[in-house]
C-alpha cells in the first residue's frame, strides 16, 4: 500500500517585487506532518494547464517562498502560471515514492475576493442557462520557447512566412498552446472596408467571456458549432476589487487561407456549421 499523501496546499499566491523577481510562496493544511521532511519543485508555463516546465528543484517544503529572478522576456500581455509540487523525502534525501502533492496553478496577484466569485459564477450561469454562451476553443499564443527551424530570422527575431505549417507565422514551434473550451457571446458581426493599396473587406465581432483564461491580443478562438475562427484584436478586462471578472473581446473572423485555421482540433470536438438553406421566389 502507498504511502498516505499528508502534506496538502492550502493556497499559492505569486506577487511581483521587480519585472525581474517574482515571489512565489505557497501554504499547507494544518497538519502535524513535519514539512521539513518534504522537497518542493516550482514550475512555471505561459499556458494555465500545460507546457510547465520545472525551474527549481529540491527546494525545503517549509522555506514556503521562492524567487524567480529568471521570468523570460515577454510581451507585455502575457501571463505566467507557476504551479509547485511537493514530495516527501528520506534521511538521504531520495524521493519516497507515491508522496506527491501538486498546487493548482496561479498567475501572477490571482486572488478572489468572496464578492468577485459571486459575479463569476453568476456570469458562468447567466452563459450557459440562457444558452447565450457559445461553447469556443482559445489558442493561446506561444511568445516563449524554442524558435521556429522553417521561418524564424535570429537577426530580425521574428517569423518570415504567415502560413509556416511549424510554427503557424508565430516564430515559435507549435504556435499555440493546447486549446481551452470556454463558452463565448458573441455579438452580430460588423463588416467593413478597409481602403489602402487595395480595398479589404475584414469582417469584425465583438463577444463577451468570462475570467478564465486571460486573454492577449493575436491569440486565436474557435467557434466550434459555427465552424469559424477568429484573431484577437484587443480584450478589455472588467473588474471588481481589483479581480478579473469578465473579459469584452473584438474579434477579427479570420480568411479561409489563414494557416491558424489549421491548429488542431481535440478529437471529441464535431463542428456541426450552421445550416442556410436557400429558397426560391415565386411570382
Amino acid at each position: 500500500m502507498g504511502h498516505q499523501v499528508v502534506l496538502i496546499f492550502e493556497d499559492l499566491l505569486v506577487e511581483a517585487i521587480t519585472a525581474r523577481s517574482i515571489v512565489v510562496s505557497w501554504m499547507f493544511v494544518p497538519t502535524l506532518e513535519l514539512t521539513g521532511n518534504y522537497r518542493v519543485k516550482i514550475s512555471r508555463s505561459l499556458s494555465p494547464d500545460t507546457d510547465f516546465v520545472d525551474i527549481e528543484t529540491g527546494v525545503r517544503a517549509d522555506q514556503f517562498v521562492f524567487v524567480d529572478q529568471d521570468p523570460p522576456e515577454l510581451s507585455r500581455w502575457a501571463t505566467l502560471y507557476y504551479k509547485v509540487t511537493a514530495e516527501q523525502v528520506d534521511a538521504g534525501g531520495a524521493v519516497i515514492p507515491n508522496t506527491a502533492t501538486e498546487s493548482t496553478a496561479k498567475r501572477l496577484r490571482q486572488t478572489y475576493a468572496p464578492a468577485a466569485l459571486h459575479i463569476i459564477k453568476a456570469r458562468e450561469i447567466y452563459f450557459r442557462h440562457l444558452k447565450i454562451g457559445r461553447e469556443s476553443l482559445v489558442y493561446r499564443r506561444r511568445t516563449h520557447g524554442q524558435t521556429c527551424p522553417e521561418c524564424y530570422d535570429p537577426v530580425e527575431q521574428r517569423a518570415t512566412r504567415h502560413d509556416c505549417p511549424v510554427c503557424y507565422g508565430t516564430g515559435r514551434i507549435g504556435g499555440y498552446y493546447s486549446p481551452i473550451r470556454v463558452l463565448v457571446q458573441y455579438h452580430p458581426a460588423e463588416r467593413r472596408n478597409q481602403v489602402g493599396s487595395s480595398i479589404t473587406e475584414p469582417t469584425y465581432v465583438m463577444a463577451h467571456m468570462g475570467h478564465f483564461p486571460l486573454l492577449s491580443p493575436r491569440d486565436v478562438v474557435f467557434e466550434i458549432n459555427a465552424g469559424k475562427w477568429y484573431l484577437v484584436n484587443s480584450v478589455s478586462q472588467r473588474e471588481y476589487l481589483r479581480v478579473t471578472t469578465s473579459q469584452h473581446l473584438q474579434l477579427r473572423e479570420l480568411d479561409p487561407q489563414n494557416k491558424e485555421q489549421d491548429l488542431p482540433l481535440p478529437s471529441d470536438v464535431v463542428v456541426a456549421r450552421d445550416v442556410h438553406s436557400s429558397h426560391l421566389v415565386s411570382v
